[in-house]
């Protein structure tokens, strides 16, 4: 859970994990949509997921995606670990704010704490696309190479104000199994103030 005083630092390697294993998407989270990074070409087809499978699933089940905010840096080269433009076929707009390191399949998990500066664009990013009466009622995707952590750790950033930090974890935890681990979390009160009234909130389930 979050606060865990045995949890590791975010920006220490961890043990190699099998994003195989790690559920495609969460369940919407006033808003957003918490998924891992789509990959495709690296994985068996039993275990692939794509941008496409994403937003057709999403249409099924009477959801529209607005916009997608990749929190993952590119690799030296300049790559990614799947083609980005993948959401321009289906009208979503893409973003990278580049906070998580690039990240590969089979290698230690290595995350870091979001810096002020990254949770202040991710808030102003997502509340500015909110603000536009089109995409009020569009469904914000999140997204590092996981899809728990850092992802957590933003959207909880966010939701931090409009409601209580307490019931923004819960609103996550609920959103994304297996709940995530993030001692540094509480420090998200420090970045994002208290809830303001004028801000942007979410469509769909709000937080009281």
């Amino acid at each position: 859970h979050f606060g865990a005083a045995a949890a590791p630092p975010m920006d220490a390697p961890r043990p190699s994990f099998d994003w195989c294993e790690v559920p495609r998407t969460g369940k919407p989270c006033a808003g957003f949509i918490p998924i891992k990074c789509p990959i495709a070409d690296m994985v068996e087809p039993e275990h692939a997921f794509s941008p496409s499978m994403f937003v057709e699933r999403q249409t099924q089940q009477g959801r529209s995606v607005g916009l997608c905010v990749d929190l993952m840096a590119a690799s030296a080269s300049g790559r990614r670990l799947y083609a980005t433009d993948d959401w321009d076929d289906w009208d979503v707009r893409y973003e990278s704010l580049e906070v998580a390191p690039a990240g590969s399949l089979g290698a230690p998990l290595v995350e870091v704490v979001p810096s002020e500066a990254s949770v202040k664009e991710f808030v102003g990013l997502v509340g500015g696309f909110w603000k536009e009466a089109r995409n009020a009622k569009l469904h914000v995707a999140v997204h590092c190479l996981s899809g728990v952590n850092t992802t957590g750790f933003m959207i909880v950033s966010y939701l931090a104000q409009h409601a209580s930090l307490a019931k923004a974890l819960d609103a996550f935890a609920v959103a994304r199994r297996p709940a995530p681990s993030l001692p540094a979390l509480p420090g998200v009160t420090h970045r994002t103030g208290p809830p303001r009234a004028n801000q942007a909130r979410p469509p769909g389930v709000y937080l009281p």
